[in-house]
């Protein structure tokens, strides 16, 4: 099993539980090569956020220059959208592909994941948004000032 689907799995129970948490229970299962993978993930997201700082300074220009040749005029294409065609994404199953190289089933695979992240964001919000109302009517400062009830 990946550590993709390890993880998949132990979020199915318990979607919004701390990530600390869900990681000290499975690491125990995790294959030293997922690991790296996860390690690699990690800096190639690290990479997209260094490029979207250079974005902002003028992606068309950052391209350019480290590719050796800038794109080729594309009318009608967004130059916010052109600019993304040499990074890439994750479709959610551990692989990733290129703006530029990726299909429309792999756009449609990526809404999906996204979606799914924003499900579990939403219910999580929704139970801020309780925790506040109980903290509130309660007259308290947070949920544990609650006491046993609580719990």
């Amino acid at each position: 099993m990946t550590l993709k689907q390890l993880i998949h799995e132990a979020l199915e129970g318990t979607p919004d539980g701390d990530p600390h948490v869900i990681a000290r229970s499975i690491r125990r299962r995790v294959p030293t090569e997922d690991i790296l993978n996860l390690i690699a993930r990690e800096v190639e997201w690290t990479q997209r956020g260094l490029a979207r700082l250079v974005e902002q300074e003028g992606m068309a220009s950052f391209r350019s220059r480290f590719s050796g040749q800038p794109l080729p005029p594309m009318p009608g294409v967004d130059p916010s959208l052109r600019a993304l065609f040499r990074s890439s994404f994750h479709l959610g199953d551990g692989s990733s592909v290129s703006w530029g190289d990726a299909t429309v089933e792999q756009h449609e695979q990526r809404i999906a994941f996204l979606e799914k992240q924003l499900d579990g964001i939403s219910r999580t919000v929704t139970k801020h948004r309780e925790a506040i109302k109980v903290i509130n009517e309660a007259g308290a400062m947070c949920l544990n000032d609650l006491g046993e009830a609580a719990a």
